[in-house]
């Protein structure tokens, strides 16, 4: 079970192979205890982080799993029951438990994450493969590992694709028939999350988040916005707290932050941006399962002021109209700055 190729050490490869021999294990759902308990999957693996989709018209099911171990136990903890009032009753702890070596991997033999098809009308596996792989390892002919602590989830369209991503920096599209890669694409982040499908004037279109582990952020505030989180006292803030939660250093920038509403509506018309399916509305009314624009808040007057501005049609499809055909005045409400 332990992995030789990624081993640390003789002393660590030791140390965990005597803290498994000597754990806990009574098959899945092993409680932890007040002796060290081993979970496979462990807590923060199997299937997470929305790793899943599902074809309904086929009955298939595919699920990213994360597969690594953890070790548990109970213990006390006095300055957590100091915050707890006396009738609590008596508390025990403990942590997540990663099972990791000294460079930075799982102890247990690859694969470390894995992309499995199931068959929901059979009730069976129709294939299980391994999802990604380790760069530095794959640099050294050592593939087909699984990419290690993945956070995405696949899709899956009608024509038979699936498409993810992984922490190697790739996006996968492959074959839901037995899981062959049919193309991928290096990018220059790795990725987190589940991709978006959607369609455009008959095209469409895939996104991934390839923002896993990033240093820089940027927003998309742009010139005289009056809300409190578009100032650079708020940004310069924000970007303390992310650096501190996420452990490494991140800035947040807004490139945008000296560009118009009506250099946005130029811009977006002159690149033919459908301009009537994007959305500035405080507060959308949904009509038919759609969203469209209020007509009455401060955005909807923003919009319409910036097509004006730069005489490009406004074609959007406000709920109120008064406004917008100059028939009553600008409106005023609660929702204007």
């Amino acid at each position: 079970m332990y992995c030789p190729v990624v081993a640390a050490g003789t002393e660590e490869r030791a140390r965990f192979r005597d803290e498994i021999l000597s754990a806990r294990n009574e098959g899945l759902f092993t409680p932890p205890g007040q002796r060290n308990t081993i979970q496979m999957p462990g807590n923060n693996g199997g299937a997470n982080w929305g790793g899943a989709a599902v074809d309904p018209t086929k009955g298939s099911l595919f699920v990213v799993s994360k597969d690594l171990p953890a070790m548990l136990k109970l213990a006390k903890d006095p300055k957590e029951d100091a915050a707890l009032a006396a009738s609590a009753g008596e508390r025990y702890y403990t942590g997540f438990g990663f099972m990791i070596a000294k460079d930075g991997l799982s102890p247990i033999a690859p694969p470390w994450s894995s992309l499995t098809a199931y068959d929901l009308n059979e009730g069976t596996i129709k294939w299980k493969i391994p999802l990604g792989d380790v760069p530095h390892l794959a640099a050294k002919g050592i593939k087909n590992t699984g990419s290690h602590y993945p956070k995405v989830g696949p899709v899956v369209t009608a024509g038979g694709l699936i498409f993810t991503g992984t922490r190697d920096r790739k996006v996968r599209a492959l074959d839901v028939e037995d899981g062959k890669v049919l193309w991928e694409h290096e990018l220059d982040a790795a990725l987190e999350g589940m991709p978006a499908v959607y369609e455009v004037a008959g095209r469409q279109y895939v996104v991934f988040c390839a923002s896993a582990q990033i240093g820089r952020l940027a927003i998309g505030t742009l010139d005289h916005n009056p809300f409190p989180d578009a100032t650079p006292e708020f940004r310069r803030a924000f970007a303390a707290a992310l650096s501190l939660g996420l452990n490494h250093s991140i800035d947040i920038a807004a490139p945008y932050a000296q560009t118009s509403k009506a250099d946005v509506i130029r811009r977006g018309f002159a690149a033919g941006v459908p301009l009537d399916l994007t959305l500035s509305c405080m507060n959308p009314v949904m009509a038919d399962g759609v969203p469209r624009h209020c007509g009455q808040c401060s955005k909807c007057r923003e919009r319409h002021d910036a097509f004006l501005a730069v005489d490009i049609p406004d074609t959007t499809n406000y709920v109120d109209t008064r406004y917008v055909n100059g028939s009553t005045p600008r409106p005023t409400g609660l929702n204007q700055p």
